[in-house]
């Protein structure tokens, strides 16, 4: 019973749609010849109307050949070969069935070329600066039958074509050997065709011979017969939801026995060949015609333009994918030309869309268009996308987090290639790289550990500027302080006290952290430390320092000197202006420390010695040593410390610790020293 219901609607259907191709209706308002050629077999013309591709008959040979004309004014020009399609015709194949995209940048055709899969197989061709390229097999849409007629939305994302039927009836294999259908196939989301489909029956009933798909991709033009010796008709049929299409109807309404064969819809009018029927060689001459505006394509809107690199105008092949803003189906695929960058879109006037732009080694765009408002977004004219983008590092110290200079380098992923930074300043280096890999970026600095991280920029990129951080730690050794009593070699507990004279960075062991007999620090490799050793009941502070750069030990030992009565102890880097007693700032640190000492232990006093080398007389030397002597006591009460507990004093030339026989020497004879007084010195 149901197979039985299927057939009675699948008859209906069919009934409908001959009345409806039989249906007279007045609808053609003129027809014209459109040049004076009579031996046309096949065409296709942009959808300007300026260029037409056909296949051209020789009366006298009989052999076919492909030829191009341009309109030029109100007139034709003079048929040209086109050396790609004639040579495979001279080499014995067929071509026929041209279609040119609507970008005018690909041809597909069907030929029987040997290496095919059927009989007659779809091809297409590429138009390139030195004219179109070789056939290339359109790749998932032949069969072992004849495919032939392939037409192809604006956007390449629905082919039609004809296919050969494959019969199971063998009795009507004879009578129905050049029966053809409509098929078509859709891309995948890779762009890929998936396994073509035979549209509605409503389509192909009768003898199907071409088949055309308009520039608004829901209307289809094509030829049909109601009986095979029957005169050839045009018909038209409109998709209106998921390739569902409308019942056909004749476009032109003519009662005589002519062909009228692959309609195409040009610049708002109908082309067509007519040919005589009676001769059966289907070789005739190219006709236009206005029809009724119902028979016209749903208004589209084209947009062109140029893509290009920004920084030098180049043009670029790009991938334009236009895409349904709500479900981002996409509903079309675009290539610019390289030659000139020109890209050519079509799309619904009524919709809205989003375009992507991509091309190889460059970045990223992104527009919206909106054709339905009044104030149309549309594309820019110019779509510039750049092919190297700058990169600005920054490399810091990942403890101080101060910046670092050093060396960065960027290594591309894909070659291994290296590129260096174009300008650098402290502690920032800048790149300009091409686009198309990543990149690993890899800084050094000198007793720093190498960092690096993997700069990703093979995907979509719409920024041309990036900056990015690289902290580097430190290279450290473990130095072993062990603090002693200088007499008996003891360990004794003591405040310690680093500071880096490389960069900012304070070390400081409190004095019940401090751990015997050694206290383990981690010091930065390369750098310069000043260190102070204090607190420790009973004995004079300690300043010294280390360079760790010139120094490979890992083990320091200091000894504190007991303060006792008599004993003078040094105070480092005490300096005056030459031949004066004034202070240099320097000695302010040394100073401070002896301040410190003084006040934790105020029932001592101390004696402030100064003395001088052998340079100049005794007497001036001694009343050098003397103010400086009072000098270095007067920045003692400025800073807290009690008169009652100072004595300065000068003892000029009179005790060398070295003879001043170098500048060394005397260098060293030129001090300031602080005694532990007894009481009865006082």
């Amino acid at each position: 019973m149901h197979r039985l219901s299927m057939l009675l609607i699948s008859t209906l259907v069919m009934l409908l749609t001959y009345s409806q191709v039989c249906k007279a209706d007045n609808n053609t308002l003129s027809i014209r010849q459109l040049t004076s050629w009579t031996n046309v077999v096949s065409f296709t013309i942009n959808r300007q109307g300026t260029h037409i591709i056909m296949v051209m008959r020789d009366a006298s040979t009989s052999k076919d050949g492909v030829y191009e004309s341009y309109l030029d004014g109100n007139n034709w020009s003079s048929p040209k070969a086109i050396p790609t399609f004639n040579k495979i015709i001279a080499d014995g194949a067929q071509v026929g069935g041209f279609f040119i995209s609507y970008d005018e940048k690909t041809l597909y055709f069907h030929s029987n070329q040997p290496g095919g899969i059927g009989g007659m197989d779809i091809y297409y061709s590429n138009l390139t600066p030195e004219g179109w390229s070789s056939p290339m097999l359109l790749e998932g849409v032949n069969s072992e039958s004849d495919d032939t007629y392939p037409t192809i939305t604006p956007g390449g994302e629905e082919l039609y074509f004809l296919r050969h039927q494959n019969l199971i009836d063998a009795r009507q294999e004879k009578k129905e050997a050049d029966r053809k259908s409509i098929f078509y196939a859709q891309k995948d989301a890779k762009g890929n065709f998936q396994r073509p489909q035979i549209t509605n029956i409503a389509l192909n009933r009768g003898w199907v011979e071409d088949v055309n798909i308009g520039s608004d991709s829901k209307t289809l033009l094509y030829t049909s017969r109601t009986e095979k010796k029957e005169p050839a008709r045009l018909i038209y049929a409109k998709s209106f939801v998921a390739s569902q299409w409308t019942l056909p109807e004749n476009i032109l309404e003519v009662d005589d026995s002519y062909d009228y064969c692959q309609p195409q819809e040009a610049n708002g009018k109908l082309y067509f060949i007519r040919s005589n029927n009676k001769k059966r060689d289907r070789v005739g001459s190219i006709y236009t015609a206005d029809v009724q505006r119902r028979f016209l394509l749903s208004n589209v809107i084209s947009e062109s333009g140029n893509v290009v690199v920004s920084s030098d105008s180049r043009p670029l092949k790009a991938d334009i994918k236009v895409y349904n803003p709500t479900t981002m189906q996409v509903l079309a695929r675009y290539s610019s030309y390289p030659k000139d960058g020109s890209y050519n879109l079509i799309n619904n006037a009524s919709d809205k869309y989003i375009v992507d732009v991509r091309a190889d080694g460059c970045s990223y765009a992104s527009y919206m268009l909106n054709y339905k408002e009044d104030a149309k977004q549309l594309l820019p004219k110019t779509i510039e996308l750049f092919d190297t983008i700058s990169l600005t590092i920054n490399v810091y110290d990942a403890e101080i987090f101060r910046p670092l200079n050093g060396k960065v380098i960027a290594v591309r992923t894909s070659d291994k290639a290296i590129f260096r930074s174009t300008s650098s300043t402290a502690g920032q280096f800048s790149f300009r790289l091409p686009m198309g890999s990543n990149y690993n970026i890899i800084a050094t600095s000198k007793n720093f550990n190498e960092n690096s991280f993997l700069f990703e920029i093979e995907g979509d990129i719409i920024f041309s500027h990036f900056m990015r951080e690289i902290p580097l730690s430190p290279q450290k050794r473990d130095v072993d302080f062990s603090i002693v009593d200088a007499e008996t070699n003891e360990p004794i507990h003591s405040n310690i006290n680093l500071k880096n004279l490389s960069r900012e960075e304070s070390i400081n062991i409190p004095l019940d952290k401090s751990e015997l007999p050694a206290t383990r620090i981690s010091l930065r490799e390369g750098d310069a430390y000043s260190i102070t050793i204090d607190g420790a009941k009973g004995y004079a502070f300690h300043s010294s320092s280390v360079d760790l750069n010139k120094w490979g030990e890992q083990q320091i030992t200091i000894p504190l000197i007991p303060l006792k009565v008599g004993e003078g102890i040094l105070l480092n880097d005490i300096n005056f202006e030459t031949a004066s007693a004034e202070l240099l700032p320097v000695s302010y640190a040394e100073l401070d420390r002896l301040v410190k000492l003084i006040k934790e232990n105020p029932s001592l006093r101390f004696e402030i010695s100064a003395h001088t080398d052998n340079v100049g007389s005794a007497d001036y030397n001694m009343r050098l040593s003397n103010m400086r002597a009072q000098s270095v006591t007067n920045y003692l009460l400025e800073n807290g410390v009690d008169a009652s507990v100072l004595v300065p004093k000068g003892y000029g030339m009179t005790q060398p610790k070295v003879p001043n026989d170098t500048d060394e020497n005397r260098a060293i004879n030129r001090r300031v020293e602080f005694i532990l007084l007894a009481e009865e010195e006082l």
